[in-house]
């Protein structure tokens, strides 16, 4: 009988042992490699020097023709130029090549949906004459935390030795992963979610805090709010609006004068624009805060206000509660998840159901490489949008159209929206 016990704790042991080496052998990670167009680039709108020209990091072309380059600016992509590593489980890892050694890369951090793991320096001295860098980033691994292909570094330092000065401008890298195999649990979900109306809705975003705005007094009050984009219904009839805003293209009154928009920014005239015409307020009495993402409550209020803020009848006591109802009614949202941040593939929805969902033929949707990443509902908004000039990309070649809108974002399709009606 002992002996027998003794056996079977044995046999039970071995056994263990055994599936515990098994497990451990089918739990290996396995890793493929593919070889990925990469492009970090300084996005035109943003580049003070060349305004509306991409400059590529990854492209070593450069005035001078250091290095063996042409003796050009970079302002063409590249192709074919990083290693990306993907696993088994779905991480992937990118290994990129910063060649250019005039237009240097001295710092880059700071991406929601990446991660720099590994950044290589050299140590040369970069010089403009009267001033200089010691050494400058050649080569970055990232890790992608998402498939999206687009990625912004907020946190970037710019050594441009023409200009001897440092540039602080947020750097954007697209990654075509169109030829790259993702295991299933990194793909992106493929279900449209449904509205209460039973029309495809957009997707959640994540909540965003409450935002307040600074109303500007008038003599007709108007619902305070902040101004930006929610997207939710498609229709199928042509939505009941008729906006009573007459279009122009400068402000009806004197716009404000915000601390935080300059003249030489890129969204000046449109802030100019919204202010003056009391479609967004700052959120302070000197601040717009152009940089703020906006919520699906700040659109309602903003489409509410270019109708001309008809009686409605709501409830609740948010400040876009008017709005809400109103864009319900119009079957332009199903007035769900106000507080949630809006994408930029939503806000053009909006506004596409405010002017009436009309359909256009357009093939400028296929001249961006994440134009994949349109979700289904938008693409009629978003080529109507491309067409009529009131979207643009974030790059030459990105739309960026899951990106968070910002208050800038918003300010300049809002105008680019009236300017055409």
């Amino acid at each position: 009988m002992k002996n027998s016990l003794i056996k079977s704790i044995s046999i039970g042991v071995a056994t263990m042992l055994v599936g515990a080496s098994f497990s451990a052998v089918m739990a290996e990670e396995t890793t493929a490699e593919f070889t990925v167009t990469a492009n970090l680039s300084v996005p035109g709108e943003l580049n003070t020097q060349l305004p509306g020209v991409t400059a590529y990091m990854t492209n070593g072309n450069n005035p001078l023709g250091l290095g063996g380059y042409e003796a050009v600016a970079p302002t063409e992509p590249v192709a074919d130029n990083a290693k990306l590593t993907v696993t088994s489980s779905g991480a992937m890892t990118l290994e990129l090549n910063i060649p250019n050694p005039v237009f240097t890369l001295q710092q880059i951090d700071g991406c929601s949906n990446a991660t720099i793991v590994k950044a290589i320096r050299d140590n040369e001295i970069y010089s403009s004459g009267a001033e200089e860098r010691e050494g400058r980033i050649t080569d970055v691994t990232i890790e992608l935390n998402d498939n999206s292909g687009v990625y912004v570094f907020e946190d970037c330092v710019e050594f441009p030795t023409l200009l001897g000065v440092d540039w602080t401008v947020p750097l954007t890298l697209e990654v075509d992963l169109s030829n790259v195999t993702i295991p299933e649990e990194k793909a992106e979900p493929t279900e449209t979610p449904v509205t209460s109306y039973g029309y495809a809705d957009e997707e959640e975003e994540t909540p965003a805090p409450e935002e307040t705005e600074t109303p500007v007094p008038t003599e007709t009050p108007v619902v305070s709010a902040t101004p930006t984009v929610a997207p939710t219904v498609a229709p199928t009839t042509e939505p009941t609006v008729t906006p009573t805003v007459a279009p122009t293209t400068s402000p009806t009154q004197a716009p404000i004068s915000f601390t935080d928009v300059k003249d030489n920014d890129w969204f000046k005239s449109a802030v100019d624009y919204v202010s003056g015409n009391e479609l967004m307020y700052g959120t302070t009495d000197t601040e717009f805060a152009p940089n703020e993402e906006t919520t699906r409550g700040m659109l309602v209020a903003i489409l509410y206000r270019m109708t001309g803020s008809p009686e409605v009848r709501y409830d609740g006591s948010e400040w876009y509660a008017a709005g809400r109802t109103w864009a319900m009614e119009n079957e332009i949202s199903d007035g769900t998840n106000m507080p949630n941040n809006v994408t930029r593939e939503q806000l053009v929805s909006m506004l596409w159901r405010y002017d009436g969902s009309n359909e256009v033929e357009s093939d400028m949707l296929n001249g961006f490489i994440d134009s994949n990443k349109v979700s289904d509902y938008a693409v009629n908004a978003m080529q109507w949008a491309l067409e009529s000039g009131i979207i643009s990309g974030e790059s030459d070649t990105t739309l960026n159209p899951k990106g968070n809108a910002t208050r800038a974002q918003m300010a300049a399709m809002i105008m680019r929206y009236k300017n055409i009606k």
